[in-house]
């Protein structure tokens, strides 16, 4: 019986071992075959280099869909493409001052945070940066003010939650907000004095 019950142990041992050398090559293909797909899914994931057409400094990108967009840079370089970003032509700004920031709500209606060089404002009270707005997609453009504005203080950011209500961020914890498209801003009070380099609004309230 010791000789028999001994041979019995030793026969469910080795099954025992094959089931966990099965088990642990199972879990090693699995394991192949996860980092094979996670391979896949980076090299399908490509990024290519597309040729701007400046050697502006590139400050901000914004697109509206998958192939009508703009990129905002130095000098007022204003760059818009309408097939993906394959080409770019120029829209004039009518400004050489550098663009911080853009945003279009629809191929007419859209928002650019422009900023002077400190060394060249011709007086004390010219503020470092203020706003152009184009109701034609860049054909016109008009300089926005923005009452109560901190002269000493740069924007840098335009965020829009829909076409009406919108907000610029920028130095000391400047902040504005408009609810009718920018037709009027109006300064907010935020518990900071730090730089604002932007945000994101998921509706006029909540951001």
């Amino acid at each position: 019986m010791r000789h028999g019950d001994t041979g019995t142990r030793g026969h469910g041992e080795t099954e025992s071992s094959l089931r966990r050398g099965v088990s642990l090559s199972v879990r090693f293909f699995l394991l192949l075959l996860t980092a094979h797909c996670a391979l896949l899914t980076v090299s399908a994931a490509t990024w290519t280099r597309q040729r701007s057409g400046t050697m502006a400094w590139l400050h901000a990108v914004h697109f509206i869909d998958r192939d009508h967009g703009w990129v905002a840079g130095s000098g007022g370089i204003l760059l818009e493409t309408t097939d993906g970003g394959s080409s770019w032509k120029k829209v004039s700004t009518f400004t050489k001052d550098t663009l911080r920031d853009v945003y279009f709500a629809d191929d007419h209606s859209g928002w650019v945070v422009a900023e002077r060089d400190v060394f060249q404002l011709k007086t004390n009270d010219e503020p470092p940066s203020y706003l152009l707005n184009t109701e034609d997609g860049g054909l016109t453009w008009r300089q926005v003010s923005l009452a109560g504005f901190d002269t000493n203080a740069r924007l840098v950011r335009a965020v829009f939650s829909d076409r009406l209500n919108g907000w610029v961020f920028g130095e000391n914890g400047a902040a504005f907000v408009t609810r009718d498209g920018g037709a009027h801003w109006s300064a907010q009070s935020l518990p900071t004095r730090h730089l604002l380099l932007g945000g994101i609004f998921l509706d006029y309230t909540r951001g």
